[in-house]
C-alpha cells in the first residue's frame, strides 16, 4: 500500500487510499498494543498518507485519506499511541495535520484522565 500511496498517478493513489480504508475498517479501535506504534511498517505509512491528504488535487481522495489517518491513529491503544504521538509531533510539518493530531492527542488525554488506572503511560 505504501508504494501505491507514493505513486505519481492519482488513480493509483486513490485506489491505495480506498484499499487502506477498507483494511483499517477491519481493525477494532485500540486493537494494537505494546510497542507496535514503533514498528517501521506502520510508521512508513504516515508520510505518504499525509502527502495525499495535503497535496492531492481531488477533494474526495483528501477526505478519504484524512479518514484513514484518523482510523490509523485509533487503531492503536491509548497507551501505545503515546510513542506514536511523539513520532508524529517530531515528523509532521503541515500545520493542518499537526493541528488535527494535537486535537486527537487532547481527546486521547481526556479519555485517559477519565480512567487513570488503565492508562499508566500518561502519568
Amino acid at each position: 500500500i505504501v508504494h501505491m500511496l507514493k505513486s505519481k498517478y492519482e488513480m493509483i493513489s486513490f485506489k491505495a487510499v480506498l484499499l487502506l480504508q477498507s483494511l483499517l475498517k477491519r481493525f477494532p479501535e485500540g486493537w494494537l498494543e505494546d510497542d507496535s506504534s514503533e514498528n517501521p511498517d506502520y510508521l512508513n505509512l504516515v508520510e505518504p498518507l499525509v502527502n495525499i491528504i495535503v497535496f492531492n488535487s481531488v477533494e474526495e481522495v483528501r477526505m478519504t485519506g484524512l479518514d484513514c489517518y484518523k482510523m490509523f491513529l485509533n487503531m492503536f491503544s491509548a497507551n501505545t499511541r503515546y510513542s506514536l504521538y511523539k513520532y508524529l509531533f517530531n515528523t509532521l510539518n503541515h500545520s493542518g495535520i499537526l493541528g488535527f493530531t494535537v486535537t486527537h492527542f487532547k481527546n486521547t488525554l481526556l479519555g485517559v484522565f477519565k480512567d487513570k488506572q488503565q492508562h499508566s503511560t500518561y502519568t
